[in-house]
């Protein structure tokens, strides 16, 4: 029950960082 929704936050702290990544560039 609690393994989807830490999946569904590392997929978002992931999204995020990419974004900060891109930004950067």
């Amino acid at each position: 029950m609690l393994i989807p929704f830490y999946f569904r936050f590392l997929d978002y702290i992931l999204k995020k960082g990419l974004v900060k990544v891109i930004n950067k560039l």
